[in-house]
């Protein structure tokens, strides 16, 4: 049941495009995929149309006969089932359930209802991915999925949607405040120059770096900043998913950084800002201690296999056999270990 879950749902002319392609090659893996053809060249074995037998004396059909008609309904029923496995109910419905309807009467009517181009749909996809806007790093999460998500949607409706483009849309949609714009410039200026854009956006990507030059000391002007982004979009070195990562750990240290900044207007602010990061393990965010000064876990080994992983005290300063300071606990303690 599983063999095919792979395959694309087929829910309308946005999904068509995808699940074709994978349904063709499930039907070859299968041997049936001549069940759908229309291709009328015997000497093609695996797109010649494959048609059901008829007897020579339709009256009274030989062993043979019968044996190739059953084989051929058979493969028959094998296509169709492939066919209809991976269809939403709605579209389900459309697919009339009596035996003589073949998996070729399948396959045409699916066609005549999604082989076409959704052009409405692709027009809503773009106009909302072109006015994403990610507001501050809290909204990142939100941002990223839907891009994601407007990308896949329409690259399975075959739209040419390349990873530059997609990189481009991104990239424009970020803040212009904090460290974005210098973080943008940083990771344009980081890939190789190979390439340049389509006239139309690089015109539009100089309009929109411009406020970012006049924010930045170090670009001497939005005619410069175009001609980077647009080799660092056309060069190919990068991914939609590359760009999308590096978007993630630049919000994980804002967010970081947000956390263990004190709150603005209080006369000790720097000290605390200081003393909070000096004694604070960012690796593992716990306190350094006078029982843990490297503020890491316990790992000394326990009786039943597994670590102590205290955060109050390292291995070191551990009282419990296998501990560095075993057998030196203070009396009090005694009682709860034995």
């Amino acid at each position: 049941m599983g063999k095919f879950n792979h395959i694309l749902e087929l829910i309308e002319a946005s999904t068509f495009h995808v699940w074709t392609s994978q349904v063709v090659l499930a039907l070859g893996c299968e041997g049936v995929y001549d069940h759908v053809s229309n291709d009328s060249d015997p000497t093609d074995f695996a797109e010649f149309a494959s048609v059901l037998p008829v007897p020579a004396n339709v009256a009274a059909p030989t062993a043979a006969e019968c044996t190739l008609i059953l084989g051929w309904l058979k493969d028959n029923a094998v296509a169709k089932d492939i066919i209809c496995r991976r269809l939403s109910p709605a579209v389900q419905r459309l697919i009339p359930q009596e035996h003589l309807v073949t998996a070729r009467d399948s396959w045409r009517l699916l066609h005549s209802h999604f082989n076409h181009v959704d052009l409405g749909s692709q027009h809503l996809f773009w106009d909302k991915i072109l006015s994403l806007q990610m507001v501050d790093a809290t909204d990142a999460e939100c941002y990223l999925g839907e891009h994601d998500a407007l990308h896949c949607k329409l690259i399975h409706m075959g739209v040419a949607y390349s990873d530059s483009e997609a990189i481009f849309n991104l990239l424009k949609g970020l803040p212009c405040t904090r460290t974005w714009p210098a973080f943008k410039l940083v990771l344009q200026s980081s890939l190789s120059v190979s390439a340049v854009l389509p006239p139309v956006l690089l015109v539009s990507l100089g309009k929109s770096k411009a406020s970012t030059s006049a924010s930045s000391s170090s670009v001497s002007g939005s005619s410069s900043n175009s001609s980077s982004i647009s080799g660092f979009l056309g060069s190919g070195t990068a991914s939609f998913k590359d760009i999308s990562v590096c978007i993630v750990a630049e919000v994980h240290c804002l967010v970081l950084e947000t956390s263990i900044t004190p709150s603005v207007g209080s006369e000790f602010t720097n000290i605390a800002k200081t003393s909070w990061q000096a004694n604070i393990n960012l690796a593992t965010g716990l306190h350094c201690t006078k029982n843990n000064p490297s503020g890491v876990y316990c790992d000394t080994p326990l009786n039943n296999d597994a670590v102590c992983s205290a955060g109050n005290h390292d291995h070191t300063h551990f009282f419990r056999p296998g501990g560095g300071m075993a057998g030196q606990q203070p009396a009090h303690w005694k009682p709860f270990w034995h």
